[in-house]
């Protein structure tokens, strides 16, 4: 407790109320993308809250997720949804509520954070342990080149012009070469079959990434109560050698998250021109997506634009180990979208 009688504790149930008020008010977060989100898959969050009079004037949330590290598994969560009511701001409260929900993470074994802040939360979050690792590799690429430049500009006839002549060359889309043997299909629901895959991925990678298997894929893309994610996945010889799933919104379409055997390019290029078809049938006119590592050369060469980084990547300590160096260079991370609650 402080001077200004405002106490930091771990929420309760009789708190859902407010909280959900408050996220629908700030995020427009409904009441069952909230419940989805945090008690939707089997790790438990953590929830903090700040209290003051009886009423809860600040909130953070930690989606505990596994973290694959080199074949690894740490434990490690994803910190969302901070926000401190503005008269209450400017008090030491934002630093004060993080540091005690992270710093009690780390004491139960979570030994890792990450997240990924607007530009008006990083200096707060700096002051208690978070580094700026990094900024997220952000492409897009024209499907539709004449709506795309309305859509920009939609009261500037000249800018669209100069724009539209600017991604015309965007407009025709190369064909892709199909490969034998190789099937790409939607599916509704990830089976057991896809823990195999990314359990050979990931084992095999020198990357951290948060751990997918079936439950998590499941709980991510295909439980969401709000927005419809299409999964595809690439089959040869009886054994899945990828995955790509897209949703769209607005007349735009997202790569948010994707997976293929190392070394197996034409696949994830059968798999992008797939999801791309579906963009088009879904009237969108550009894709967007964040690129991981692995992956950069592959998207250029079919044509997305890298575009100026804007999305903070940070990521705490949360304990006393030492072997977690790897943890704090972007160039060691695979992250996709749909790591983030963004998209």
């Amino acid at each position: 407790m402080t001077d200004d009688q405002w106490i930091i504790r771990k929420y309760v149930e009789s708190d859902k109320d407010q909280i959900v008020h408050d996220l629908e008010k700030i995020s427009k977060m409904s009441r069952e993308e909230w419940e989805w989100k945090y008690f939707g898959q089997k790790e438990e969050p953590d929830i903090w809250v700040v209290e003051k009079d009886s009423t809860i004037i600040g909130h953070l949330g930690l989606i505990n997720h596994k973290i694959n590290s080199k074949g690894n598994v740490i434990d490690g969560c994803h910190a969302v949804d901070l926000y401190i009511y503005e008269e209450h701001r400017r008090k030491g409260i934002f630093v004060e509520l993080g540091k005690k929900a992270l710093d009690s993470a780390g004491e139960k074994g979570t030994d890792i954070a990450f997240g990924f802040p607007n530009i008006e939360a990083m200096g707060g979050h700096l002051k208690y342990g978070w580094k700026q690792i990094g900024m997220i590799t952000r492409a897009m690429k024209p499907l539709k080149p004449h709506e795309y430049s309305m859509k920009v500009f939609p009261d500037n006839k000249l800018k669209q012009t100069l724009l539209k002549s600017k991604m015309k060359q965007y407009g025709k889309r190369k064909a892709i070469d199909p490969i034998s043997g190789l099937t790409i299909s939607g599916i509704e629901k990830f089976d057991d079959d896809i823990n195999k895959f990314i359990d050979t991925y990931a084992n095999k990678s020198e990357l951290n990434m948060v751990q997918r298997d079936s439950d998590h894929l499941n709980w991510r893309y295909n439980a969401h109560p709000e927005k419809k994610y299409k999964s595809m996945v690439a089959i040869a010889n009886g054994e899945i050698k990828g995955f790509i799933i897209g949703t769209t919104d607005k007349g735009n379409g997202y790569i948010v998250d994707m997976m293929v055997s190392h070394g197996e390019h034409d696949i994830l290029k059968n798999l992008i021109w797939n999801m791309e078809e579906y963009f088009l049938k879904m009237d969108a006119v550009a894709a967007y997506t964040w690129i991981p590592k692995p992956y950069l050369e592959i998207f250029k060469g079919m044509e997305y634009i890298t575009r100026k980084p804007t999305q903070y990547f940070i990521v705490r300590s949360n304990s006393d180990r030492t072997d977690l160096d790897e943890m704090f260079d972007i160039d060691n991370w695979f992250i996709t979208m749909g790591d983030s609650d963004l998209h």
